[in-house]
């Protein structure tokens, strides 16, 4: 499970749910508005903080996923007309995909 907390508040208020393994790193996007999980089960998950749900399940790997990270483009970024992109130990490139 990830957990979405704010800073004085008792509970989170998020959670996000669907990894099998245990999830290694979490990132924001360049706009607070996505985050990415990787994990033991060889998935990496986009997760939307405005749909509370998974977008995208990313299921390319083989083997456990340990870091991740997003391209310094795409909205919020100085290169806002370049796609976005992530990339682990592969690359996946998120251009065509929304954020609403």
């Amino acid at each position: 499970m990830i957990y979405i907390c704010k800073v004085g508040e008792n509970r989170p208020v998020k959670t996000f749910v669907g990894h099998q393994g245990e999830v290694n790193a979490i990132k924001w996007d360049p706009t607070g508005s996505l985050l990415v999980s990787c994990s033991d089960d060889s998935t990496a998950k986009i997760w939307s903080m405005k749909q509370d749900t998974c977008l995208h399940d990313l299921k390319e790997h083989t083997k456990e996923i340990y870091t991740i990270r997003w391209s310094p483009t795409g909205p919020g970024t100085n290169n806002p007309n370049q796609p976005l992109v992530l990339a682990s130990y592969g690359m996946w490139k998120l251009g065509a995909f929304s954020t609403v």
